[in-house]
């Protein structure tokens, strides 16, 4: 039987951020850490929403990137508070149905019509094949962004090593004026090669 798709908070009230309308659905049958909810996700919500006159998160245009984005309850709610953003990329591993999963959830807020949905994408990440060079040099540009770009269909688990690649190109050669990530987790050195990747992203953006 299906796991039934859940509210992923109770609505707020006042000119907080609303989150009473997006459902994400969670899921024991990943075997990935992608199928739960976890407590840092809201607590990483609380801190962004907070924090977001000093983060810049309300400039037009804005563009970030979710590393490990499960559910993808912090995304979108995101998406759903911050109307003004360019793009909110939310990644997931491909392997273990993770990706597959999170793209039912983005897909499902799209059908509801959750505001902010359309301006959110999502991405097969994987830190091993950027150090190892697999992303390649040229990328996909920005052509993922809202609006724009290939639809985003398929199976994690059928995806092909060439659309994995394709997602770490335009990775890797976007501007992101925000990275962040909750409750990450990765096995051997895969701490030590989000680094990486990441420092040259940053570099990017001063140049």
């Amino acid at each position: 039987m299906a796991d039934a798709p859940r509210p992923a908070a109770a609505p707020r009230d006042g000119a907080g951020w609303q989150v009473g309308d997006i459902v994400v659905k969670t899921t024991t049958r990943l075997t990935t850490t992608g199928g739960t909810v976890w407590g840092a996700a809201h607590r990483a919500i609380g801190f962004l929403e907070a924090c977001r006159g000093q983060l810049g998160l309300e400039r037009p245009g804005i563009r970030i990137l979710e590393l490990g984005a499960g559910c993808g309850l912090l995304g979108l709610t995101l998406a759903r508070n911050l109307p003004q953003a360019g793009e909110i990329c939310l990644t997931e591993q491909a392997f273990g149905g993770a990706l597959d999963h999170l793209r039912e959830n983005v897909d499902a807020n799209r059908a509801a019509g959750t505001p902010g949905a359309p301006a959110v994408t999502t991405a097969a990440c994987d830190w091993t094949q950027a150090l190892s060079g697999g992303a390649g040099d040229g990328g996909a540009g920005d052509g993922g962004a809202a609006g724009g770009g290939a639809p985003e269909a398929g199976s994690a688990g059928g995806e092909g090593q060439e659309e994995r690649c394709a997602d770490t190109a335009r990775l890797m050669s976007s501007r992101w004026d925000l990275i962040l990530g909750s409750d990450l987790v990765g096995e051997g050195g895969a701490g030590r090669g989000a680094v990486g990747p990441g420092h040259r992203t940053r570099r990017s953006r001063r140049a």
